[in-house]
């Protein structure tokens, strides 16, 4: 379950931006990034596989964007016409699946999006933009952890462009991104055992999910020989 969510001051989105131009920038920006998210994530499951020792036995993950998980990937609070100016206000829900439905259809409504600042969105979108790294060989497995509170089950990361996720086993088949993090500006992320200690995957395997709910497979990807070739000449360059 989700840890009580803590009241903080929130703003209305486009209240935060001075410049016309500026904000038809960033919400055009907001608007590509959702959707991949639609065309690449939504209704698809994404299985990990990947060793945590060369001796250990093979393990894996399963990843499913849901609609009400990609709001808050994005530092968006809640989505609603009004601030929450309370702690009991705070605790409604954040209509994060609506937030995500009103995109689908085209009808999107800024003035809606209540963020605690501009600089903690755009932080999340400045790695938002490699998400599709996360179903290349440029992804890691990441083990459980704590960060600030949030427990993760899993994490998923990208070294080489700093896009951080922290998962959480929400549902019996799969798990879902809790949050997103910039790991080249979040310090103490960077840290957490969970992003610090990583694995490569030997295999991903993508799914898609059909009309009568069954899943299937679209894609597969085995990395396992190359991970072998690297193995190989590591222990070449050590002689």
């Amino acid at each position: 379950m989700r840890p009580d969510k803590k009241f903080v001051k929130t703003y209305k989105l486009p209240d935060l931006f001075t410049d016309s131009k500026e904000f038809s920038l960033f919400c055009s920006s907001l608007n590509d990034l959702l959707l991949i998210f639609k065309d690449e994530f939504v209704q698809r499951k994404i299985v990990y596989y990947f060793k945590t020792g060369t001796k250990e036995r093979q393990q894996k993950i399963s990843l499913c964007v849901t609609k009400e998980s990609i709001m808050h990937l994005f530092g968006i609070n809640y989505y609603a016409s009004d601030e929450r100016r309370s702690e009991k206000e705070y605790q409604q829900p954040s209509f994060a699946k609506e937030f995500f439905r009103d995109f689908e259809s085209n009808k999107l409504n800024f003035s809606k999006c209540w963020v605690e600042s501009l600089s903690k969105v755009e932080d999340k979108m400045s790695v938002l933009i490699y998400i599709e790294d996360v179903k290349t060989e440029k992804v890691r497995v990441g083990e459980h952890g704590l960060l600030r509170k949030i427990p993760m089950t899993n994490t998923l990361s990208t070294p080489k462009t700093f896009l951080g996720l922290g998962l959480h086993h929400d549902n019996p088949e799969f798990s879902v991104p809790r949050t997103c993090l910039n790991l080249q500006e979040d310090k103490e992320a960077k840290d957490n055992k969970s992003f610090k200690s990583v694995y490569k995957c030997s295999k991903i395997v993508e799914y898609e999910r059909l009309s009568n709910g069954e899943w299937k497979r679209i894609r597969l990807e085995d990395f396992s020989k190359q991970l072998q070739a690297e193995k190989a000449a590591k222990k070449k360059k050590k002689k």
